[in-house]
């Protein structure tokens, strides 16, 4: 696509965008993982009660039980990825839009993915998760908890500059399915996007465009008028030059 897009390339070299991301735990989960490495400790050295002799907080009394029949059970809780961002204002540049939302969740993939192999190798008391856990700022014991834990729910937030005048835009349209197929209107509005063109600009060609439509349309009728008009009482169809 970039290949045949020369004016998209330089576009995009222009255009930034902005994303913050963080990954929220559950702090019974965090909590859990100190106890549970305090009682490993306590019996290695022979002090103390194993993990599994801890008696249940007030925080999980009832948990997952069925006492009332009208009552909702609730698996645990699960992680949280939020992401928040600034996308592009253009109103004629949602398919900048929809490229930059793609960028991001492809970057919350990997940072996802990295985070599962930091608590994996700490799991394993590998001497590479040093390495790798120098680079993310996390408290002790959270990211060992990510195997044990439900997949992350993601939540997409910012300035999206998108609104539904022209339909769903591309990048609701991505984050709802998880994909953007190849007809959408987002990429059939950005084909004409040039950058340092101002909106007036725009404006003026849709304006062009649509006389230019209603111009064949009139003359679509004409001529249709014309070849009725000719219509011979045996049948034949006379098509006069236009």
């Amino acid at each position: 696509m970039l290949d045949s897009s020369p004016a998209l390339v330089e576009a995009l070299q222009k255009v930034t965008t902005i994303a913050q991301m963080v990954l929220l735990v559950p702090r019974q989960a965090v909590e859990d993982s100190g106890r549970a490495a305090a009682a490993t400790a306590a019996g290695a050295t022979g002090n103390g009660a194993p993990a599994t002799d801890r008696a249940p907080s007030d925080d999980n009394k009832g948990e997952g039980t069925d006492n009332d029949s009208n009552s909702v059970t609730f698996g645990p809780p699960g992680p949280l990825l939020i992401i928040n961002t600034h996308l592009f204002f253009h109103p004629y540049a949602p398919h900048i839009r929809s490229l930059h939302t793609a960028a991001i969740l492809e970057e919350a993939a990997v940072a996802l993915a990295e985070w599962q192999q930091i608590a994996q190798l700490q799991q394993s008391r590998s001497p590479a998760a040093g390495n790798l856990q120098a680079s993310v700022a996390a408290e002790p014991g959270l990211l060992q908890q990510l195997p044990q834990l439900p997949a992350p729910t993601v939540l997409f937030c910012g300035d999206l500059n998108s609104d539904l005048n022209d339909g769903v835009p591309g990048v609701i349209e991505m984050l709802q399915t998880g994909k953007l197929a190849a007809n959408h209107w987002d990429w059939q509005m950005g084909a004409s996007f040039r950058w340092g063109k101002e909106e007036e600009e725009y404006a003026e060609e849709e304006q062009q465009q649509q006389q230019q439509g209603g111009q064949q349309q009139q003359q679509q009728q004409q001529h249709g008028h014309v070849q009725c008009s000719l219509q011979e009482d045996d049948g034949h169809v006379f098509d006069p030059p236009i």
